[in-house]
């Protein structure tokens, strides 16, 4: 019997080596994919921190600036296309010469012009421009108001720019506009009905008015500066 036996494995030797070989193969692969199922698993213990797989870490940083890509700097310009005149000034007690026509007025009460009413020479109607980039945050008014439809469009942080007398409004809140960027359509205003036609722009910097007429052509920079 025991010779049978030693003859049945000297036959069947190679047969018996092999299946030993797949048995370790297989044990060796189920052994490796559970120390990685195991490491794949979150920390759930307290203090543990949990990571997306999904997610790069960086994937939620923003790109920085570019450095060597220089950023595109503007200068106020008119909010009106040509020729144009100036139908209401920026009251100013420092400044004789315009403070008579820098008061405002709806026929009975009067009032300072904290910006500068742009029109054109013939009185007809046109398109008000985007005098500075920037978001609009305020669009208000209605065919109604005293002052026609008002659209504000904040620059920076404390810094805005304000169109009013409004006949027609081109842009909503959350807009990003550019520069000479059609807003609206000049109108009239109650308040200065002497202006007739026109838009007038105010340019606030923390609660301080700015005249525009003097920040035309200068970069923002200037403009604040000039205010401090």
């Amino acid at each position: 019997m025991k010779n049978k036996f030693t003859n049945f494995l000297s036959e069947k030797k190679d047969l018996l080596i092999f299946i030993g070989i797949l048995v370790l193969t297989f044990v060796s692969v189920v052994t490796i994919a559970t120390i990685a199922n195991k490491e794949d698993e979150p920390d759930t213990s307290v203090g543990g921190m949990v990571t997306n797989p999904t997610d790069s870490v960086t994937d939620n940083i923003p790109p920085k600036d570019d450095p060597t890509v220089p950023k595109p700097k503007y200068t106020f310009v008119a909010p009106i296309e040509g020729d144009y005149v100036i139908a209401r000034e920026f009251f100013d007690l420092n400044n004789e010469e315009t403070i008579t026509s820098a008061v405002m007025s709806n026929g009975t009460t009067f009032k300072e012009s904290t910006g500068i009413s742009f029109a054109k020479s013939d009185n007809s109607i046109f398109d008000v421009l985007c005098s500075y980039p920037g978001e609009v945050v305020e669009v208000a008014g209605n065919d109604d108001s005293l002052e026609g439809y008002t659209v504000t469009i904040q620059i920076e942080e404390g810094l805005y720019t304000v169109y009013s007398s409004l006949s027609e409004v081109n842009v909503e809140v959350g807009d990003n506009v550019d520069i000479k960027q059609k807003i609206g359509v000049s109108g009239t205003s109650i308040n200065d009905l002497d202006a007739k036609i026109h838009v007038h722009l105010q340019i606030i910097d923390n609660d301080t008015y700015i005249n525009p007429k003097v920040a035309i052509g200068k970069e923002i920079s200037e403009v604040v500066s000039a205010v401090k």
